[in-house]
């Protein structure tokens, strides 16, 4: 637009000086206009004054001829004769001086005539021109204005509108006569926006020029568009501002955009909590602002690591959409208790972060907490079912627990699995002792990598007992580590860490070959006869594959399953029963028997007996233990077994230590039993030695 204006103002000018070149060609004015001659003469040019002299001249020429052309002609000629002849010509004479002397005089002035002619025709040919270039660089314009889709409008410097396009009609509601003469601020300004944008119209107004600067404008029907303006001033020719020109492009959907990235990159989708971006950036802004400050002088704040307990079972149960639901509930409460300056981030699945600013003693984070626990403790439905959520909370104090963003977040969640490990539904202060514990867990999981590695693990086998005749039928293959610095490392110290970390499913592999290559020496050294029992963990029972795996493994150690039974336990089918009949249903297709181990420990055992396809029961040693002392105990074991030899399985009695155990076992017709009283688990070749031992001495005890 300012540079269409411009081209105006030149084309104004153009045409001044080409009239004033035309008017200086008006041979009749009565002024002295001059024309200069074409030959570089500086002499000026006056019409009355020409015209004077060539009739001044004529008139001494023709007066002097008839006053002294016959006093000249008589003195040049005697003869009269001749003087009458001559007479004669004369005047032809006359006439021939006159007629040059015109010439020259008139021919000079005709030929200016004519130069100042061609000069006034080239003249107008480029007044024609110039005007017609002005008039399509108007057209030129009118067309941009009113076809460019750029707000353009025209305001003067008290900020009244003098012109807008089409294009600003259609975007703003209004038309040029709604708004010609109105104040642009109060019309289409949003009054919260005011007074910033009037310090920008007074900058704009007193001369300097405004490029990309962003504002709102309001439109008629009260929506906010955003702008991108680049403005200028024109001015008088003494410097004087006359009128500001603004263009303006609409970037409201680019706004709108950038607004989706921003919150793409800074929240969480799906509940529009903070995400672990955000999250960093926040931390970041409070570590900064204690950044050099002394110990006493730091602005405390903590750091609360939250978990959802047993998200994963509403997952699996109702599907991940009311798990979605559910989070998004979790969200809306947390931004009904957590407002600025605390934050609630979603750090991922159904792991949370609140972040409670300017606190400084651990009964002001309790306090705020209990709040928030009140809250989510109510009951949550989806459908026809109704929830009751807990959550496992780890808190990290600022600067107590931890003076960067790592420390405090590893403290904090090593706080939260405190509190998972001690039954859940809680929240616990980080403190030493847990940072002790889980550096002992994380060389715990380094040293069964290298045990792994090592082969630092080996099997023993504990015999189990036909009661009846006290005949050992079977082995329960059971790992041993031996360390090389510790020696013998308890089972209980590092299997619960192998199946937190799933080093359990190695670990399993290792122990189902070496068990089934076990069996196959027996085999060839005539112990058929023995049954191999192993242990499957409740992680290796939820792989998918893991009848593929066992019968693969059958193949590599060139055996079959015959004489081998696969104990698994109550609490590892009890997560997803359908796909536990189901994987023990292909492992039975594969020729295995199946026990289930450390029965009555579970909260249904009697439906497993008739759900499962199992062979074989395993009373668990809790219940073997208290028989001697309690007649409930008694009861359920005599009920136990019973129900089991209706249903044609066998039972196997854990844990058996005293003579008396053993008797009352074999009183109420419980077939099998294993334990101390007959022996602890031992090596392969103790083991073999046990077997042909208990055998002559069976043989000896019949003679």
């Amino acid at each position: 637009m300012l540079t269409i204006q411009t081209a105006e103002k030149k084309m104004l000018k153009t045409l001044e000086k080409m009239m004033a070149k035309i008017n200086t060609i008006n041979i009749w004015s009565s002024e002295k206009k001059s024309i200069k001659k074409c030959m570089g003469s500086g002499k000026a040019v006056n019409p009355i004054f020409d015209a004077a002299k060539i009739a001044l001249l004529y008139g001494v020429l023709g007066g002097l001829w008839i006053t002294l052309s016959d006093n000249i002609l008589a003195a040049m000629v005697a003869d009269s004769n001749k003087y009458i002849h001559l007479q004669t010509y004369k005047g032809w004479f006359f006439v021939g001086m006159t007629v040059v002397t015109l010439f020259l005089l008139v021919g000079k002035r005709m030929y200016l005539f004519k130069y100042a002619l061609d000069a006034a025709t080239y003249e107008n040919k480029k007044l024609m021109e110039a005007n017609n270039m002005y008039q399509k660089e108007r057209l030129l314009s009118e067309n941009i204005l009113n076809n460019v889709a750029l707000v353009v409008a025209i305001w003067d410097c008290e900020g009244r509108v003098k012109r807008i396009n089409p294009y600003a009609e259609n975007l703003l509601g209004y038309s040029q006569e709604e708004l010609e003469g109105k104040n642009w601020l109060e019309m289409l300004v949003p009054s919260e926006d005011r007074a910033f944008m009037g310090n920008i119209f007074e900058k704009v107004s007193s001369g300097k020029t405004l490029k990309n600067h962003e504002s709102r404008l309001k439109n008629r029907h009260g929506k906010y568009i955003d702008m991108l303006w680049n403005s200028s001033v024109l001015h008088y020719e003494d410097g004087t501002p006359t009128e500001i020109i603004s263009m303006g492009t609409d970037i409201s959907q680019r706004k709108s955009l950038e607004k989706k990235l921003h919150s793409l990159a800074y929240y969480d989708e799906l509940t529009g909590l903070s995400n672990r971006v955000m999250f960093e950036n926040y931390m970041n802004e409070l570590l900064y602002e204690n950044e050099g400050s002394v110990e006493s002088s730091k602005k405390g704040f903590a750091l609360v690591y939250m978990d959802t307990d047993n998200f994963k079972h509403i997952n699996d149960t109702y599907g991940h959409f009311a798990g979605d639901i559910l989070l998004r509930h979790i969200a809306g409460k947390l931004k009904e208790q957590i407002v600025f300056p605390n934050r609630a981030v979603r750090l991922g699945g159904d792991e949370f972060a609140i972040i409670l600013a300017g606190v400084s003693s651990d009964d002001e984070v309790r306090a705020k907490l209990d709040s928030l626990v009140r809250s989510l403790r109510k009951p949550w439905t989806i459908g026809e079912h109704e929830f009751l959520i807990s959550f496992s909370m780890g808190i990290a104090m600022y600067p107590k627990h931890g003076e960067d963003m790592t420390t405090l977040l590893k403290n904090a969640d090593t706080a939260m699995f405190s509190v998972k490990e001690k039954g859940k539904d809680s929240y616990c202060f980080y403190s030493q002792q847990m940072q002790e514990k889980n550096l002992r867990y994380i060389d715990m999981v380094n040293q069964i990598r290298r045990a792994i590695e090592n082969e630092e693990f080996l099997l023993y086998y504990q015999p189990k007992i036909h009661l009846g005749s006290g005949r050992i039928v079977g082995a329960e293959a059971l790992i041993r580590w031996l360390h090389p610095e510790r020696g013998f490392i308890p089972p209980n110290e590092f299997i619960p860490v192998a199946e937190q970390t799933g080093q359990i499913k190695e670990i399993g592999a290792w122990v189902l070959k070496n068990a089934l290559e076990q069996k196959k020496a027996w085999n060839k050294k005539g112990y058929e006869h023995l049954w191999m029992s192993i242990n499957l963990s409740g992680r290796q029972l939820s792989e998918e594959n893991i009848a593929k795996e066992i019968g693969g493994i059958l193949e590599s150690v060139g055996t079959d399953s015959k004489g081998v039974q696969l104990e698994i336990t109550e609490t590892a089918v009890m997560t997803d029963m359908e796909a536990a009949v189901e994987t023990l249903g292909k492992l039975r297709e594969l020729g295995f028997r199946i026990a289930l181990d450390d029965f009555g420990t579970g909260y249904s055992s009697l439906t497993y007996l008739k759900k499962l396809p199992i062979d074989i029961v395993k009373m668990d040693r809790r219940f073997i233990k208290n028989i001697e002392n309690d007649d409930a105990d008694e009861a359920i074991i005599e009920a136990v077994i019973q129900m089991a030899n209706a249903l044609s399985k066998h039972v196997v009695a854990e844990g058996i230590e005293t003579i008396s155990q053993l008797e009352f076992l074999r009183k109420i017709g419980c077939g099998y039993g294993q334990g101390f009283l007959f022996s602890k688990a031992v090596p392969a070749r103790e083991f073999e030695e046990m077997v042909t031992r208990v055998d002559e001495n069976i043989k000896l005890a019949k003679r």
